[in-house]
């Protein structure tokens, strides 16, 4: 697909270049999108860095031709509002964290591949005349300058091409999802992961980066009828639809975990560690009494959640020709909220279940343990989505 541009090395330079031919045929490509891109030739491992709102994870990989092996995962907690939704507002802050990630865990380079998400990312589905790799790239903020609140001299942009569309009168327009995020916000992220004296050859989408680590899990199954994923991390949801892989719909809420943690702090004088373990063994479920008020906390709590998500869900199927989803499969930290996936099943009148980001992937020499790959898994999505985007 045509992806826009690498990120110029000359910090002081705020420009974006676009970069890299488009595929000749929409059947030549495989899908993905990156707000910006440099080619990645001739790599033997790839490296993932989702900077979330409580902690930097990573996730290294080997590509190799046998399918791809987990070697190295970390995390390490940010502190408090180092991010505010899901924007960089602490460099200083954010680099140590990542300087110190890479100084324990050992990757083996310092290339990576950066995700972003905040509601300032704008994903739409659009219809483009039919242009060329390069034609389109230049003339898109002309052809779509009108369809996102974004001024386009301030956005970088980029088309993702889904389906070919033959008019009567034999010509040909493009369907797909236009990415278009503030220059300024992706920027502050480059420059935390420059400042760290990382390499940061990519950046994508942390929506298409679960997608690719979740929805292709073996055991789910990729369905020609709509399915959502949605990543629950502290306050950040990631929803994205797809059909059989590809994304018809998008969308980042600003709500996520954290206010069920904050919750049991405060109405049940639970410690942070209590309330995070709390969420985990209790959960939704108030079956034994000594529990009772915990899970009533927790069930208040998650209905602002579980209610947002609802309507994002019921929004893609009054506006799409697709009709409802029929599946919905959770990933990141709030997957481990118990009953939430329950709770949503009612909600929702479909199944829920969780994904597994790790069961696609080969796992080497990690130093983890098995309970501890286990108690990754759910928030792996996003770091092993990054990295396998490499890859495409």
């Amino acid at each position: 697909m045509s992806v826009p541009a690498q990120v110029t090395r000359a910090a002081e330079a705020r420009r974006f270049k676009y970069a890299r031919p488009a595929a000749d045929s929409l059947h030549e490509r495989q899908w993905r999108t990156h707000l910006l891109e440099e080619a990645i030739v001739g790599r033997r491992t790839a490296i993932g860095l989702d900077i979330g709102t409580s902690s930097v994870r990573a996730a290294e990989l080997a590509l190799r031709s046998s399918g791809p092996e987990l070697l190295r995962f970390g995390q390490i907690a940010l502190p408090e509002g180092a991010l505010r939704d899901g924007e960089v507002v602490d460099q200083a802050a954010v680099a140590n964290a990542i300087r110190e990630l890479w100084r324990g865990v050992k990757f083996s380079h310092k290339r990576v591949t950066v995700g972003v998400a905040n509601p300032r990312v704008v994903v739409r589905q659009v219809e483009v005349p039919y242009l060329a790799g390069d034609e389109l790239r230049k003339a898109l903020p002309l052809l779509v300058g009108d369809q996102v609140p974004i001024d386009a001299s301030q956005a970088v942009l980029d088309f993702a091409p889904l389906e070919e569309i033959r008019t009567s009168d034999g010509g040909r327009s493009l369907s797909g999802l236009l990415v278009a995020g503030f220059e300024e916000m992706i920027v502050r992220s480059v420059d935390a992961v420059l400042a760290a004296g990382l390499d940061p050859v990519v950046v994508d989408l942390n929506s298409f980066a679960v997608l690719r680590a979740v929805a292709a899990s073996p055991g789910l199954g990729l369905t020609a009828r709509p399915e959502a994923v949605v990543d629950v991390g502290a306050d950040l949801t990631n929803i994205v639809v797809h059909e059989n892989g590809i994304p018809r719909f998008v969308r980042i809420l600003l709500i996520g975990g954290r206010g069920a943690t904050q919750a049991l702090m405060e109405e049940q004088a639970l410690t942070r560690i209590e309330a995070e373990q709390a969420k985990r063994e209790v959960g939704l479920h108030d079956e034994a009494a000594a529990t009772a008020g915990v899970a009533r906390t927790m069930q208040r709590a998650a209905n602002d959640l579980i209610e947002e998500i609802r309507g994002s869900l019921d929004y893609f199927a009054a506006t799409s020709p697709c009709g409802p989803v029929t599946r919905v499969v959770l990933s990141g930290g709030g997957a481990r909220m118990r009953g939430l996936d329950e709770r949503l099943a009612e909600r929702l009148h479909v199944p829920v279940i969780t994904g597994s980001p790790l069961s696609g992937l080969a796992v080497g020499a990690t130093g983890l343990s098995d309970a501890q790959l286990r108690f990754i898994d759910p928030i792996a999505a996003v770091p092993v989505g990054l990295a396998l985007g490499s890859a495409a």
